[in-house]
């Protein structure tokens, strides 16, 4: 797998550069080349025979909407997240606040429900662990995005003036995704393709 840098389609809005820095702050141009850990959803490039063989295990449909969990299967087979720092990726961003937080929660709701109930499904107690561990993961976010920006001090100014949409993305996918493992997937899929297909971005 492949991970584009990126860079902002409107570098001159307040909101796209935060939304931008909340989302893909670990992978914002310029980068430094290497293996990754964790891939960018949505914007990154696969081998054609892997996802040919996965093709056969379940549609790539079914991948595709809980992407990360296709990450980790390709990793487990020994598969590499490698980031490019040429092959850069211009991304378009929420207009709004609200639009921006509704497609990220609607995005973890799909994915905390799929992996409760998409399976077999998980026992109460391991669905309200989860949900609990969301009350620190917008903390967790926060820290390994700080440590992505530590090395590069030309996004530093960045970081901090994107810090109050950062910290409002993260508080509310977390809630979002808690919802997901108590209550399931609910209709986040589809409103998430609405947002993803529809909403105007800039």
């Amino acid at each position: 797998m492949v991970n584009y840098s990126f860079i902002d389609t409107e570098p001159g809005s307040y909101l796209s550069r935060s939304f931008l820095m909340a989302e893909y702050g670990r992978w914002l141009h310029p980068t430094r080349p290497g293996p990754l850990p964790i891939a960018s959803c949505a914007n990154i490039s696969y081998r054609r025979d892997i996802l040919m063989r996965l093709a056969k295990e379940r549609p790539l449909e079914e991948w595709f909407r809980a992407e990360y969990i296709l990450h980790r299967r390709i990793q487990s087979d020994g598969g590499v997240i490698w980031q490019s720092t040429d092959a850069v990726g211009a991304h378009e961003d929420w207009v709004t606040l609200s639009e921006g937080l509704h497609a990220n929660g609607a995005l973890k709701r799909y994915h905390a429900g799929a992996i409760a109930f998409g399976g077999p499904p998980w026992s109460l107690f391991r669905r309200c662990a989860y949900a609990a561990g969301m009350l620190v993961v917008p903390a967790l976010h926060m820290w390994r995005l700080l440590c992505s920006i530590i090395p590069r001090p030309c996004h530093w100014g960045h970081f901090i003036s994107a810090l109050p949409v950062s910290l409002a993305v993260y508080i509310y996918a977390a809630a979002a995704e808690a919802v997901g493992y108590l209550g399931g997937p609910g209709d986040s899929g589809e409103h998430f393709v609405v947002v993803e297909l529809e909403l105007a971005r800039k």
